[in-house]
């Protein structure tokens, strides 16, 4: 009788502290305080919780956040790199109780995140992943799903006149560590108004702990560019640098609309003048059917758009094909360079073998600011 008063006693003692360490935990300001501190341990960056905080135990384990904001890098004034209306976790009781968020899947809904660069090629994730080899933090943010909704990604040069806007309905990973793979899930569409329709994208996620690269490989993305009849396939690995100036490689790119396919090839540099370059080929290329998934087919707006290019960008594009199609004119051993720089483009390269003999173009492109 005595053994069975002293094991109630003790169960009561117990029950008591844990109650107590749950009304601590239920303080709104406390739960703001561990959850800005688990941001900056593991990130480096500063998290603001202008909304409620809320604890909530059943069906499970959940703390939730709403207006959240988390500081952007220094260099870019104070512009936030992530709002978002909602915040929601799946968290472990044990770590919660010693003062730590250890999360298991996380959600975040009606987000704005601000990816951007200055004119040297600094971005707004810089800093960033030299937090997941501290002796603190063991590289895992989220031990489980993470799931993102109703995501508006701003991208482009800070102080430019206008900016890529992409519109994603979902974004799911099924964890968020360093060093480490991840599957990702991304829906949505590009531009707002959307420029490519209905873009899906799948593929293996690699976020490096220091210096290196963000690698998406095996990648698959399907969309349709607005207007396009067609939609289009894109396979390949995507390489973003995880240290300015930001950079993006496509390797191994294949390209494919209405059964007609190209090898495709690209690279993207940040800077005052962005550069990017592009190279297409394939043993026989039909522009006409792989302009199907990609454009209009307007010829009046593709001279529009690369003058648009050679006005904000320099650039190099190549394409060469054994066979080019073009309508009735099979071309064949076609070969077309073109490089911009400071607003002039030159067409380095274009011949192509036609019935009876060769065809060669040459030729600048200026463009003047108004």
């Amino acid at each position: 009788m005595r053994r069975l008063s002293v094991l109630l006693v003790g169960v009561l003692i117990m029950s008591v502290g844990f109650i107590a360490s749950l009304m601590m935990l239920g303080d709104e300001e406390r739960l703001k305080r561990l959850l800005a501190a688990h941001v900056q341990n593991q990130l480096g960056r500063e998290l603001h919780i202008e909304g409620s905080v809320s604890l909530s135990l059943f069906p499970r384990l959940e703390i939730r956040a709403s207006d959240v904001r988390l500081s952007g890098a220094d260099a870019f004034n104070e512009i936030d790199l992530l709002t978002s209306d909602q915040l929601s976790a799946s968290i472990k009781l044990t770590p919660l109780l010693r003062g730590r968020v250890e999360a298991e899947n996380l959600a975040v809904e009606g987000a704005n995140l601000n990816l951007l660069f200055d004119e040297s090629g600094q971005h707004s994730l810089a800093g960033i992943v030299h937090y997941g080899d501290r002796e603190m933090a063991p590289g895992i943010l989220v031990n489980g799903p993470l799931r993102l909704e109703n995501l508006s990604l701003q991208i482009g040069r800070l102080g430019a006149d206008s900016l890529q806007r992409i519109s994603v309905d979902r974004v799911e990973l099924d964890g968020l560590a360093f060093d480490r793979a991840l599957h990702l899930v991304f829906e949505g569409a590009i531009g707002m108004p959307a420029v490519i329709e209905d873009v899906s994208v799948s593929g293996v996620l690699f976020v490096p702990a220091g210096t290196g690269i963000f690698r998406l490989s095996e990648m698959r993305m399907t969309g349709k560019a607005r207007g396009a009849p067609n939609d289009f396939q894109l396979s390949g690995s995507l390489d973003v640098s995880a240290q300015p100036p930001l950079g993006v490689t496509l390797h191994g790119g294949l390209l494919e609309v209405d059964g007609h396919q190209a090898v495709i090839e690209g690279n993207y540099q940040a800077g005052q003048r962005p550069f990017f370059e592009v190279s297409l080929s394939g043993d026989t290329l039909d522009p006409v059917h792989l302009s199907r998934g990609l454009a209009t087919g307007d010829a009046i707006d593709a001279l529009a758009l690369i003058a648009g290019w050679t006005a904000l960008h320099d650039y190099d594009l190549a394409l060469q094909s054994d066979q080019l199609v073009l309508g009735r004119w099979p071309l064949s051993n076609a070969v077309f360079k073109i490089s911009a720089e400071g607003g002039m483009a030159e067409i380095q390269d274009a011949r192509a073998g036609i019935p009876g003999g060769t065809l060669e173009i040459v030729g600048d492109l200026a463009v003047e600011e108004e």
